[in-house]
């Protein structure tokens, strides 16, 4: 997947296409399904309320150097995705492996069909488990789609069947270049509210703590780079965490379209 991020594209939303619009294969969802009754990847057509658009670049203006070598673009992007805690606030989220078959995958050079468990810190040290599954994986970029992970919709706080994630959608980790050249790092989200209660119980509050995390994710990619020999910056005036119109966004072909996607395996039996 090649993102068309320009100035423009920001604009007319049609930078997200892709991602919106994307759909694990039919191997990687009946994967998840295989797991256990009710586990299935959430469908980003069968949320609830506003479309959450957003994007949050870093300029790499030279590479850093580690152990005597100056990183590649594609290096540099895989040592961010093995030691993803190191780039977050890990007092908002956390990521690990779900079981020892997914560590050893994730930690090798084909991390696709990870399954990840992540810890979101709530009020009062509560912690929302929620499930991604790792649904493409290239050397410029992987991407996470949300999981129901075995409980039906109900969050039980139970670590083998989490339950719903709070969000339905896909987010991307990766490397572009931009129209002038320059190489930029990003991470960029297309996702709704998983279910009503979602949007009841805090919707808001929950994108402004993921803004918040991949803030956190430029300044540590930031602070890598630099405090490594190579030189980066935030990107501030194309970071971008919006809120659109999902009525809207689903009839317009240049946001949303799953013409070349696969269909949706039929999801399980819920509890």
């Amino acid at each position: 997947m090649a993102h068309d991020v320009t100035d423009k594209s920001l604009k007319d939303l049609s930078a997200w296409r892709d991602l919106l619009s994307f759909r694990p294969s039919t191997p990687i969802q009946k994967s998840i399904q295989s797991i256990g009754d009710s586990w299935t990847i959430h469908r980003v057509e069968n949320g609830w309320w506003n479309v959450n658009l957003d994007y949050y670049p870093i300029v790499v203006e030279k590479l850093p150097v580690v152990n005597g070598k100056k990183m590649t673009e594609e290096e540099l992007l895989d040592h961010i995705r093995r030691n993803i805690n190191d780039f977050v606030d890990t007092e908002i989220t956390s990521f690990a492996p779900f079981k020892k078959t997914d560590e050893k995958k994730w930690s090798s050079n084909d991390a696709i069909g990870t399954n990840i468990q992540i810890d979101i810190m709530l009020p009062g040290g509560v912690i929302d488990l929620a499930m991604v599954v790792a649904s493409r994986h290239k050397p410029n970029e992987w991407i996470f789609s949300t999981v129901r992970g075995g409980s039906g919709w109900v969050a039980i706080q139970d670590r083998d069947k989490p339950g719903a994630h709070p969000v339905s959608g896909n987010r991307a980790f990766g490397f572009r270049r931009d129209e002038s050249g320059a190489l930029v790092f990003y991470v960029m989200g297309a996702d709704r509210a998983t279910r009503s209660q979602d949007v009841v119980g805090g919707v808001v509050k929950g994108f402004e703590m993921a803004d918040k995390l991949w803030r956190s994710y430029q300044e540590r990619i930031v602070d890598f780079i630099n405090s490594h020999g190579g030189s980066s910056l935030i990107d501030l005036e194309n970071t971008i965490s919006d809120r659109h119109d999902w009525d809207v966004a689903k009839l317009d072909p240049t946001i949303y379209d799953v013409s070349n996607q696969p269909d949706w395996v039929p999801v399980p039996k819920s509890e």
